[in-house]
């Protein structure tokens, strides 16, 4: 998400919270000019650093990602636009849900028909189809339809996706604790294992965790025929992040 995107959020929840709340009364609370933040949110000027770094605390945006956006912010060509776009892509499910969904028999190409099946906000699933478009993941076909493409992720940077890809898993964990109230028993599996195991056998385990997903995923593609998405979580961690072993 880019920052105009992130101040404009919490512009209209508060305008959503208090009806007749203005954009003097916003640009006052943030203790920055009207017209200056008023171009920032149409899109019409960049926000600078020092603006960011002024702002962005007080919006409740982690320090590190107001790094990521300042980094984003300075960038002319279209590698910053790639840059922006990457936060919402690897932070939010909604875009690998688009991906899912577009492999299913029934599939319909249209905003609102996406917003339903995935119990998603219609304004959102425009969003993350344009965005979708722009990182050539998906492009539309003459017919209606939607094609998948095969991405080139070469330019993501693996500290930058490693960050946002911790954001995707807790989002992706919040739905995994709704649908245990959500969800029937008989259209969703949960497991849990406690166990004590040596820390040397880690990497080894790590891959047997990654092999059952490709095998899973296999199985899903090969049997066809899917009609709806669904999410995998497979979580190893230890009870205790430091170590016990006495020095």
């Amino acid at each position: 998400m880019s920052f105009s995107e992130s101040i404009n959020r919490v512009f209209e929840e508060k305008r959503r919270k208090r009806p007749g709340y203005s954009l003097r009364a916003f640009a006052r609370s943030l203790d920055v000019d009207p017209s200056l933040l008023s171009k920032i949110l149409n899109g019409k000027k960049q926000a600078s650093e020092r603006f960011i770094k002024k702002v962005g605390p007080q919006l409740g945006i982690d320090a590190s990602l107001i790094a990521l956006q300042i980094k984003e912010e300075k960038t002319k060509n279209n590698y910053r636009r790639l840059c922006q776009d990457a936060y919402p892509f690897y932070s939010d499910s909604i875009h690998l849900e688009i991906l899912e969904l577009a492999k299913t028999t029934n599939f319909i190409n249209e905003p609102k028909e996406i917003s339903k099946r995935l119990g998603r906000n219609q304004k959102d699933v425009k969003s993350a189809l344009a965005r979708l478009k722009r990182m050539k993941y998906i492009e539309d076909l003459e017919n209606g339809g939607l094609e998948l493409l095969s991405p080139d992720n070469s330019w993501v940077d693996p500290k930058t996706s490693s960050l946002y890809k911790k954001e995707l898993q807790k989002n992706l964990l919040d739905k995994a604790k709704d649908a245990i109230d959500r969800v029937d028993l008989e259209k969703r599996e949960n497991y849990s294992l406690s166990l004590a195991c040596n820390e040397e056998l880690l990497p080894e385990i790590k891959l047997k965790i990654k092999n059952f997903i490709r095998e899973l995923d296999q199985f899903v593609e090969e049997k066809g025929n899917q009609n709806k998405v669904y999410h995998t979580l497979v979580s190893f961690f230890p009870v205790n992040e430091k170590s016990e072993e006495k020095s």
